[in-house]
């Protein structure tokens, strides 16, 4: 059960899956808000790429990239089925399936700072921000202004280590900023696409750097 003193901001910049999301939230007894629109480091519009047939890996995508995701998406297949000989078939229709699946559409979405909306929704401390935006992490972070980071009490990333285009670490990047913010970082591979480059980073502020928490709790999540 959702916890009853908490209010929960949900980002989705698709509308057809904003309105999804919508009739979910309203399943659920908590105040749950589902804000139009995607984080990024700037205030405007962008065009995304929606897989109709595969909605988790939709989001802004730089040439090549949408390549790259059906790379991601058959890893996952490789690793699930360890592709003995028994498995090689039934792999390969997943195969003719997927790619099938990740045909994407053109969509234009609006983005904003996650700074800018925390002023306009009034957010003045959150326990975990949750972002999972398909290469699009940085940008988000990037949204944050300096006062607000002491606000927020921990984050869960999924990061791409490789971006096309950039000779750097993601990971490192993304490490190196929430370790000089004051969180203690942990670090995971995801064995189920293991070779794509994929992690899970997990940070917390110490406890004793925290703020007093106010009466309603704020929990921000971009996907």
């Amino acid at each position: 059960d959702c916890h009853p003193l908490r209010r929960i901001f949900c980002f989705e910049p698709f509308p057809v899956l904003c309105h999804v999301l919508r009739k979910n939230a309203a399943l659920c007894a908590a105040d749950v808000k589902v804000l139009p629109y995607g984080l990024s480091d700037v205030d405007g519009h962008a065009d995304f790429v929606l897989y109709p047939g595969n909605t988790l890996m939709s989001g802004s995508k730089a040439p090549g990239e949408e390549e790259e995701d059906v790379a991601i998406a058959t890893a996952y297949l490789r690793n699930k089925w360890r592709i003995d000989e028994a498995d090689k078939e039934e792999y390969s229709t997943a195969q003719e399936f997927l790619a099938e699946r990740m045909r994407g559409e053109i969509h234009s979405c609006r983005l904003r700072r996650l700074s800018d909306v925390m002023r306009d929704e009034a957010i003045d401390h959150v326990d975990l921000l949750k972002i999972d935006v398909e290469r699009a992490e940085w940008d988000v972070l990037r949204g944050i202004d300096a006062p607000d980071w002491i606000n927020i009490d921990s984050l869960v990333l999924e990061v791409h280590d490789r971006i096309l285009g950039y000779r750097g670490s993601r990971l490192h990047d993304v490490v190196t900023l929430l370790s000089h913010q004051g969180y203690h970082v942990h670090v995971e591979a995801d064995e189920s696409v293991r070779g794509t480059g994929l992690h899970r980073v997990y940070a917390r502020r110490p406890q004793r750097s925290r703020k007093a928490r106010p009466p309603q709790q704020s929990l921000p999540s971009a996907a």
